[in-house]
């Protein structure tokens, strides 16, 4: 007996984008599921996961729920979970809820601890906040408070 396979809609974390190490371009880079990056990018990356490759070299931001790192990043790593693997150069800051770090990975730069996400579907049912507004605010770091004078 054959089943047919369920299509796979835009949200679907299981989607799969593969970038090669031949690959280089300037510009943006909006996925709905998960990418495997080997090539060179000269911009900014938001997916809902993604492996950054051995050859792979990102100049600018990466935003993701997962972020596996073991080529280099100059810049700012936004996302939940962050691995710096292998061979790993980061050079910029990384704004996190947890992070590992392996042995001959290299760090240079800040790292500040962000909070799971603070709207929830809820949230975006009650308020007129456009969905693009809301995915912003979610990976925006708590601000510290200060104490009144």
């Amino acid at each position: 007996m054959f089943v047919k396979k369920p299509e796979r809609g835009m949200g679907d974390a299981k989607l799969h984008s593969t970038i090669g190490q031949g690959l280089a371009f300037t510009g943006n880079i909006v996925d709905a599921g998960a990418i495997e990056f080997s090539g060179k990018l000269k911009g900014d990356v938001q997916c809902h996961s993604i492996v950054l490759g051995d050859t792979a070299q990102v100049v600018g931001s990466v935003t993701a729920e997962e972020v596996i790192v073991r080529g280099r990043v100059d810049g700012l790593i936004r996302s939940l979970r962050v691995t710096l693997q292998g061979e790993a150069y980061v050079v910029g800051e990384i704004h996190c809820q947890s992070m590992a770090v392996e042995h001959g990975a290299f760090f240079e730069g800040k790292t500040r601890r962000i909070e799971p996400p603070l709207l929830g579907s809820e949230a975006l049912e009650e308020d007129d906040t456009s969905t693009a507004d809301a995915a912003r605010l979610v990976w925006l770091p708590k601000q510290p408070i200060q104490a009144a004078e």
